[in-house]
């Protein structure tokens, strides 16, 4: 595992370049999100199979916190595509799945990165999207 302070300093400097977790505040609140009925730890290890099914780079991850960023390519904007996902475990059977996609230039959410992210962490989780 990582050290916290590693973390948090790849975090401070993402966030200097312009790429960093976008956290979350009243003003911003998350477009997209989805609960999912299962332990924290199965939905964090199928959001990083996710990530690897769309052929994103992770970028950061910490488990204790629930963030994974990841950079993917997408046909919508030019270049990568910045994903931010939040993980909040409600309880042992409970947990949100935020996701706040950011490209460069590109000020609103870019919706077509959160449908195909959300579709492979269904497939991951063996579950079908409504």
């Amino acid at each position: 595992m990582i050290p916290r302070s590693i973390v948090l300093h790849c975090v401070l400097v993402m966030g200097l370049l312009g790429c960093g977790p976008e956290i979350p505040t009243l003003k911003n609140r998350p477009r997209v999100e989805k609960i999912f009925a299962a332990h924290g730890n199965r939905v964090w290890a199928a959001s990083l199979l996710a990530v690897d099914s769309l052929g994103g780079t992770v970028l950061t991850q910490d488990r204790d916190s629930g963030l994974v960023v990841f950079a993917v390519v997408s046909d919508d904007v030019d270049g990568d595509v910045y994903v931010n996902v939040f993980m909040d475990e409600i309880d042992k059977d409970k947990t949100f799945v935020y996701v706040y996609p950011r490209a460069k230039g590109v000020n609103e959410i870019v919706d077509s990165v959160s449908r195909r992210f959300f579709d492979a962490l269904d497939d991951a989780m063996g579950e079908s999207s409504p």
